[in-house]
């Protein structure tokens, strides 16, 4: 490679729920833009928002280390603790199936773009790419990575509408789905109790037909994702109570409606260190960039991952009634039944992300 060699990452995160029902009220949809916080990484520290991670900028960037840069990435004269967790490929793409992810490596050019439209069109579906449409395919000397998740799930059986409430004490209500004592016992089928101590620390799983599980714990701390996720198995593991959601107990869970992204400027402009692929000229980030809209209703959801790399040359406790209301902040973890770990996670600390709704009268 010829000296002045840029790299620039771009990843889009694309998730959107396509089931739902119809009801006597009018959505409230709000622009939703920076009312969740992307992180990079599931090591990454979290705050006192709203914050959203899912695997696909972990997997674009392992791509970028093993495929392009071949070795660990290191910035000149810097110590980068993101670039440190970054390469510790705490993700990986074993860690989903692969029938729902398509990844492409390859010179970048318009005929590459048309390969991968073609390809994801075949595999999901999918006419409609948001990241292939902000990537430069102008014909130069570099190569783009390329990759897409694709995740669709039902519930077993899909949950009711029920009142609506507040969460977090806020001063306007939210939608709400779950169970409550007059419904059938088979909702009762899509829950499996992980473990209840209070009505303040409790965790669920929501089975779907797809055998991804939906893991919503009840939890107010910072701890990173990693670190909470730790946490609940912990917590499931000492639990000795019933495993059932058991009649008369209730389950409440907000609507979910998410749409952010971020641009990681940390990771630009900053000559990066390598020796094993012995290129002549320096290598830098341009740009990275990530966007992910992720919903959630009573029948199931879906979620539509984009991330891209592109390289470019310039010169080339038990009680005896339990209530899993979550009204208070919590976890949503999203994981396939066989993997070990979630490839999304969320924290919801307030009603940005949830869906609000006026009455027509």
């Amino acid at each position: 490679m010829s000296k002045g060699s840029k790299i620039l990452i771009t990843v889009l995160c694309l998730g959107i729920l396509v089931t739902g029902s119809v009801y006597a009220v009018k959505f409230v949809y709000e622009k939703l833009q920076e009312k969740a916080t992307l992180i990079p990484t599931i090591t990454s520290e979290l705050g006192n928002k709203n914050d959203v991670w899912v695997g696909t900028f972990q997997i674009a960037w392992n791509e970028f280390m093993d495929e392009r840069v071949k070795e660990t990435v290191e910035f000149e004269g810097e110590n980068s603790e993101l670039v440190n967790e970054l390469n510790k490929q705490l993700f990986t793409k074993d860690m989903i199936s692969s029938e729902d992810y398509y990844i492409k490596i390859g010179e970048t050019t318009e005929q590459l773009k048309e390969e991968i439209a073609r390809d994801i069109k075949e595999k999901f579906g999918i006419t409609n790419s948001p990241a292939l449409n902000e990537i430069n395919f102008n014909p130069i000397n570099g190569y783009t990575i390329y990759t897409m998740l694709y995740k669709n799930f039902n519930f077993l059986t899909p949950f009711d509408r029920i009142h609506d409430m507040r969460f977090n004490g806020s001063e306007e209500t939210v939608m709400y789905f779950g169970i409550n004592n007059t419904n059938a016992d088979e909702l009762r089928s899509n829950v499996e109790v992980l473990f209840y101590n209070n009505n303040t620390d409790f965790a669920v799983k929501l089975k779907t037909k797809e055998n991804e599980e939906v893991i919503l714990y009840c939890n107010n701390t910072n701890l990173s994702f990693n670190d909470l996720y730790k946490e609940l198995n912990k917590k499931t593991t000492a639990y000795t109570g019933d495993r059932n959601l058991l009649e008369g107990e209730e389950l409440s869970i907000p609507y979910i409606n998410i749409e952010t992204n971020i641009e990681y400027n940390e990771l630009c402009d900053k000559r990066i260190i390598y020796t094993k692929t012995k290129v002549d000229g320096a290598m830098w980030i341009a740009q990275a960039i990530q966007n992910v809209t992720f919903s959630l209703n009573e029948s199931g959801g879906n979620l539509i991952s984009e991330a891209a790399v592109r390289e470019q040359s310039d010169s080339i406790g038990l009680m005896n009634t339990r209530s899993f209301h979550y009204t208070k902040p919590f976890v949503l973890f999203l994981k396939e039944a066989d993997k070990e770990k979630p490839y999304f996670a969320l924290k919801i600390n307030n009603i940005d992300v949830l869906e609000k709704i006026e009455i027509i009268e």
